[in-house]
């Protein structure tokens, strides 16, 4: 679970996640299918699928000094998380 920090960031996916609960309870899931770290730009590919909709999302992000490279994989898995769910929801599955 991500954890919880007043930024922006933090905020916008602990709505998505609620959107999720509210929407589908436990009946969600999440993976990473791919993940890269190419010099300083980390991408991460990951699929959300819920009531039998699949989607996937990618979301790149820049290294940033003083954060390590599993901090950053996780913030960049957290935010394709995000747009999954926001895609998911917009699109009304």
């Amino acid at each position: 679970m991500p954890s919880a920090t007043a930024n922006g960031t933090d905020r916008a996916l602990a709505e998505a996640l609620r959107a999720l609960r509210r929407a589908y309870g436990k009946n969600w899931s999440f993976e990473v299918v791919r993940h890269s770290a190419n010099g300083a730009t980390i991408e991460v590919v990951g699929q959300l699928r819920a009531n039998g909709a699949t989607v996937r999302e990618t979301a790149v992000s820049a290294a940033t000094r003083g954060h390590s490279l599993g901090e950053m994989l996780e913030r960049t898995a957290n935010d394709s998380l995000r747009k999954c769910a926001e895609t998911l929801m917009r699109n009304g599955h």
